[in-house]
């Protein structure tokens, strides 16, 4: 919408927002200062939905388009299968830790890939029948 001054002050208040909360979570912690980036951006998606809706834009389609609750349902189904095969083995230090951790990601991102292309196939799959039924 050509509105860049709406946009810098987004920015604005989410670098500020980064900010303020890694002085007062983040001091003494890598979990603090990620969860204040976390919680920064968030923030700062939520001002931008509030914005779009001030201007009577619509993103709802967009939003929860088919590619996004494709990807969506796949990150879900990866993350499901990397805690569990993280927590499943004990190791615990060293090179067996790394292990585990290998493990885990090399599993997610493969059940990653497959809920996509499961997706995909259910996809052309219907849209040749599409296609069929509009030849008659």
């Amino acid at each position: 919408m050509q509105r860049a001054r709406e946009v810098f002050y987004l920015y604005v208040l989410q670098n500020g927002l980064t900010i303020a909360l890694c002085i007062v979570l983040g001091r003494h912690s890598l979990a603090g200062l990620t969860s204040s980036v976390s919680i920064a951006y968030t923030g700062a998606a939520v001002a931008a939905v509030m914005t779009l809706a001030r201007h009577h834009v619509n993103i709802t389609s967009t939003i929860w388009s088919i590619h996004v609750r494709r990807s969506l349902r796949a990150s879900l189904v990866a993350a499901l299968v990397m805690a569990l095969v993280y927590a499943a083995p004990t190791w615990d230090h060293g090179i067996r830790l790394i292990a585990r951790f290998s493990l885990s990601l090399v599993l997610g991102l493969v059940s990653y890939a497959a809920v996509v292309l499961i997706s995909n196939y259910g996809l052309s799959r219907r849209g040749s029948k599409d296609a069929r039924l509009k030849q008659f």
